[in-house]
């Protein structure tokens, strides 16, 4: 025999089942989810372009995949580490001397049709008190995916951003909004037609019936 068993070997011991993720902190994981594409350009600035791509739904609420791409161009390369670095993160908010929010901080968020929002701001003291439902609708960040390219000149770094929306929002119009100081991006706004996220949410299915 090649590949010979360890004699010491013993049999794994099954760990403890940990508690279900509520599901205002995440998708729920049984679930295929439909894909509704928007492909908005929320923001183009010199150096950060902001794309809201599209939403994955499901019957509980709807992922929104937000693209951050930074390119170098002729700045610093401490700037340039600094800038694509901070663009990974929205959920470090603290507050500046003055009880502001810091420049650095990524901010998500989406206003419904009955004037109530939901941002990213929080989202460290929301997933803490996971025991405690919300009173409201809540925006969680979900790390997505990303990376960078450089060469011939040109350096870019690309960040994927999933936003959970819980629960579905009605099938009316509602806002995106995202904010950025430090990248350059000031309060943006674009209006999505919440008709096609609860539409596709009735089309969601289990991967199992």
């Amino acid at each position: 025999m090649f590949f010979e068993p360890d004699p010491t070997a013993q049999d794994l011991v099954e760990p403890p089942e940990p508690p279900p993720t509520p599901p205002w902190l995440s998708p729920p994981a049984e679930e295929m989810g439909v894909i509704v594409p928007f492909q908005r350009v929320v923001f183009r600035g010199d150096s950060v372009v902001v794309v809201l791509s599209s939403a994955r739904v499901y019957t509980t609420g709807c992922l929104l995949l937000t693209e951050v791409v930074a390119r170098r161009g002729d700045m610093p390369l401490n700037e340039w580490w600094e800038l694509r670095g901070i663009g990974h993160s929205t959920m470090f908010t603290g507050v500046t001397a003055e009880g502001g929010l810091p420049d650095k901080v990524l901010r998500f968020g989406v206003r419904l049709p009955d004037g109530t929002k939901a941002t990213t701001l929080g989202g460290l003291r929301r997933a803490a008190a996971r025991e405690v439902p919300p009173s409201g609708s809540t925006l969680t960040w979900t790390p997505v995916g990303g990376g960078g390219r450089s060469g011939g000149g040109m350096h870019l770094n690309h960040t994927v951003h999933g936003l959970w929306l819980w629960p579905l929002p009605p099938p009316e119009p509602l806002e995106f909004a995202v904010e950025w100081p430090f990248g350059g991006i000031d309060l943006t706004i674009v209006e999505l037609d919440g008709r096609l996220i609860t539409e596709a949410a009735g089309r969601s299915e289990p991967y199992w019936p």
